[in-house]
């Protein structure tokens, strides 16, 4: 059995054991975060920025359209405010293992069906991972 001399072999051992796990591990990809805010947000902007930064780069301005730019393990964060109308009910995740998450919690964020008979949130077909949704108030609908 060889034994690993460390005074002999400094801190090659552990850039060994890095550059081993790294190989390991292969390529990955990195989860983003997308805001989505209804008052300051516009869908033509890509929603990586929380603030728009006076050129593309801001965030989408409905649920669905924060939802089209998000891949599995990505995060969609919604600003506080009122979200009605079309591209903020009937949610639909797509398939997609994303959270969508309030900024700042449910008295902050709330989904207003205005009546509407349809349900405001539909979580189907994500085949892996995990659907989450959290931190909202939904009113007004007839098949929450």
């Amino acid at each position: 059995m060889r034994v690993w001399n460390h005074e002999r072999c400094g801190n090659y051992a552990g850039l060994l054991a890095a550059a081993i796990l790294f190989a390991a591990a292969g390529p990955t990809a990195v989860a983003k975060t997308v805001y989505v805010d209804g008052v300051n947000g516009n869908n033509d902007w890509d929603g990586l920025c929380e603030e728009w930064d006076g050129g593309t780069c801001g965030p989408k301005k409905t649920f669905q359209a924060g939802i089209a730019v998000a891949v599995d393990g990505d995060e969609v964060i919604v600003a506080d405010g009122v979200y009605t109308g079309e591209g903020n009910t009937r949610i639909e995740y797509y398939g997609k293992a994303i959270a969508i998450r309030s900024a700042n919690g449910p008295a902050n964020c709330i989904v207003d069906c205005e009546g509407s008979d349809q349900p405001a949130i539909r979580i189907e077909g994500v085949v892996s991972g995990t659907a989450i949704l959290d931190g909202f108030t939904v009113i007004n609908c007839g098949a929450c």
